[in-house]
């Protein structure tokens, strides 16, 4: 029922993600059951916590070892050189039954989730995905705020990558709204070139971040 969902839910799911469900020590499975069904799953991973040496080769770009996704683009691409010290739970997937979505299953998954890393002490949790304004919009509506967009769109997709989170810890909050105003000070830089053909309501979302949007 897990792997039926997921497979519904992104086209990108193949056979590697069944063995990945099954075998992959640092990963986390919540679901939602209703009527002894699975009508929602959600996927975490635990990141972070990296060597100190490790971070530094990350951040310098010498290194870039499997994995990690949320500290490694930090370190590596955003600049954020305390980023690997931090522990992260991020969001692989979310997939909500067809006949559920569009009912508020997507956010109870996410507060579940939430209540997941708090129990577990992370300092953060977050998810990366192909930026649309549909997409940006629900996750900014349960308070993740926008850290990095990928300069280059995803051949799949045919869209920038961003990274979004939410401080868990929260002597964690200023220094992500301290990464999030970075972040927001970088786009004028890259609007005219890297991210010229960004959707004009996707630049105004991440110009003007808002839970009423």
């Amino acid at each position: 029922q897990v792997f039926g969902l997921l497979l519904l839910a992104h086209y990108q799911t193949t056979p590697s993600d069944l063995r990945t469900l099954l075998d992959a020590p640092d990963l986390a499975l919540l679901t939602v059951w209703e009527n002894g069904a699975i009508s929602g799953v959600a996927l975490l991973v635990r990141e972070g916590e990296l060597a100190p040496d490790l971070a530094e080769q990350i951040w310098l770009g010498r290194r870039r070892p499997r994995g990690q996704l949320l500290p490694q683009t930090l370190l590596a691409h955003a600049g954020y050189r305390q980023a690997g010290h931090f522990r992260y739970a991020r969001i692989m997937r979310i997939a909500v039954h067809p006949s559920r979505q569009g009912q508020g299953l997507g956010q109870q998954l996410l507060q579940q989730a939430e209540r997941w890393a708090r129990e577990q002490q992370f300092d953060f949790i977050g998810a990366a995905f192909a930026a649309t304004p549909t997409l940006l919009k629900f996750w900014q509506r349960q308070a993740y705020r926008a850290v990095r967009l990928g300069l280059s769109r995803d051949a799949a997709s045919g869209c920038h990558s961003i990274i979004l989170l939410k401080a868990i810890a929260p002597e964690q909050v200023s220094l992500l709204v301290s990464w999030q105003q970075q972040f927001q000070a970088s786009l004028p830089c890259y609007l005219p070139r890297q991210w010229r053909q960004l959707p004009s309501e996707l630049v105004c979302q991440l110009i003007h971040p808002s839970q009423d949007n």
